[in-house]
């Protein structure tokens, strides 16, 4: 439930990100928090996920969310370059992380956070592992989806509530 200002969020452009083309509980997550921040009055984008299922979830929601779908890293770095005017761009998972952090990477551009889903460190081969030393250099921040996963990742997150 909404209390007081139900436009807090009114004027900012963000995008949410998933580099990936299936449905699962990360697609979900960015499609739901994408709404949710739509109705606060963000200007949203959703770059990624499986381009029906999207669509189904999006207008279940009864919000009308620009979808631009990208199942990989590649594509999602030429969406957001052809988007390019944000104030926030939120990733999720590591693909999205170095999507977002190529598109924008340079402090002079849209701050870009993660939020942290699964309970381990970056990474899972060599060049992953290397990948992910240049996206924390470059990400402004970090949240994690719970307190067990806060405890088990690399670097400081932020718990949201």
């Amino acid at each position: 439930m909404i209390v007081g200002n139900v436009e807090p969020c009114r004027g900012l452009r963000l995008a949410q990100v998933v580099a990936t083309n299936r449905f699962a509980g990360t697609e979900r997550y960015a499609v739901n928090l994408a709404a949710g921040l739509s109705r606060l009055g963000a200007a949203v984008v959703l770059v990624g996920g499986n381009r029906e299922r999207v669509s189904i979830e999006l207008a279940e929601a009864g919000v009308d969310i620009p979808h631009h779908p990208a199942g990989n890293v590649i594509e999602a770095i030429h969406q957001l370059a052809s988007l390019r005017h944000f104030d926030l761009v939120h990733a999720h998972l590591t693909p999205a992380e170095i999507a977002a952090t190529t598109a924008f990477p340079t402090r002079s551009r849209a701050a870009v956070v993660s939020t942290r889903h699964l309970a381990a460190h970056r990474g899972s081969t060599t060049a992953a592992r290397l990948a992910a030393r240049w996206v924390r250099a470059r990400l402004d921040g970090q949240i994690a989806i719970s307190e067990y996963v806060a405890a088990r990742i690399d670097g400081t997150s932020r718990l949201i509530p």
